[in-house]
C-alpha cells in the first residue's frame, strides 16, 4: 500500500521556475503601461514561507527592485521606512530600480532626506523614477544633486513638488523643476510653472509632460 505524501510538489520545483512564479505573483510594476498598479510587497511574504523560498528570493535581485511609497499603502513608522528603503536597495544588488516616492510629506524631514541620500547614492542603478518632492528640499543641496545626478540607465523620470495648489505657500515662481541628462531616457514629466531652460539630450527621448497648478 503506497502512503500518500504531504510534500507539496511545489517544493520539487527548479529554482529558475519558481522565480518565474515568483516574479509574476508580485504583479507587475506601477510603471507598467501607465498603470496606477500598487505593488503588495508580496516578495515579503514569499521569503518567510519556508527555508528554500527564503533562500530562493534573497537571491533573485529582480524581486527586489520595485520600492513604492504611496499614501494608499500602510504607512511605515518613521523609524522602519529607511531600514525598508535600505534593505531593498541591497537585495536588489545592484540591479535597475523602479521607484515611486508619492508620499514623503508623510514623513519627517529627517527621513526624507536619508531617503533621498540612499536614492542618489543609487543613481547608476535608475531605471524608471517618480518622485513627489517636498517644497522644502528645494531648500537644501539635494536639489542640485539631483540635477546632477549619474544615472545612465534612466528611461522614466517624473518629479513634481508637493502642494503647488496650496494658496500663500509658493512664491510667484517656484525653483526650477530638476532635470537630469540620461542617455536612455524616453520619457520625461515634471510639474512647474517654468518651462526648464534645458532638455535632456537624449535620442531616445519620445515623450515630454509639463503640467501647472490650475
Amino acid at each position: 500500500m503506497e502512503l500518500a505524501t504531504t510534500h507539496p510538489h511545489i517544493f520539487e520545483l527548479p529554482t529558475e521556475i519558481l522565480c518565474i512564479i515568483f516574479w509574476y505573483a508580485c504583479g507587475p510594476s506601477p510603471f507598467e503601461n501607465g498603470a496606477e498598479h500598487l505593488p503588495a510587497y508580496t516578495e515579503v511574504p514569499i521569503s518567510h514561507v519556508c527555508r528554500r523560498w527564503r533562500s530562493t528570493s534573497l537571491n533573485y535581485p529582480k524581486l527586489w527592485t520595485t520600492i513604492v511609497y504611496d499614501r494608499r499603502l500602510p504607512r511605515m513608522r518613521r523609524y522602519q521606512v529607511v531600514d525598508h528603503l535600505k534593505t531593498y536597495i541591497r537585495r536588489a544588488a545592484g540591479h535597475p530600480l523602479d521607484v515611486r516616492f508619492a508620499s514623503l510629506q508623510l514623513y519627517d524631514q529627517g527621513n526624507v532626506h536619508l531617503m533621498l541620500e540612499l536614492l542618489l547614492e543609487n543613481s547608476s542603478t535608475w531605471h524608471r523614477i517618480s518622485v513627489a518632492l517636498p517644497f522644502y528640499i528645494f531648500k537644501t543641496k539635494l536639489i542640485d544633486r539631483l540635477r546632477g545626478a549619474h544615472a545612465p540607465l534612466l528611461e522614466f523620470y517624473q518629479i513634481e513638488v508637493c502642494g503647488y495648489n496650496l494658496p500663500g505657500l509658493f512664491p510667484s515662481s517656484p525653483p526650477p523643476t530638476p532635470i537630469l541628462s540620461t542617455p536612455r531616457l524616453t520619457h520625461l514629466s515634471f510639474r512647474t510653472l517654468e518651462f526648464p531652460s534645458s532638455i535632456p539630450c537624449s535620442p531616445y527621448l519620445t515623450t515630454i509632460h509639463s503640467d501647472y497648478p490650475a
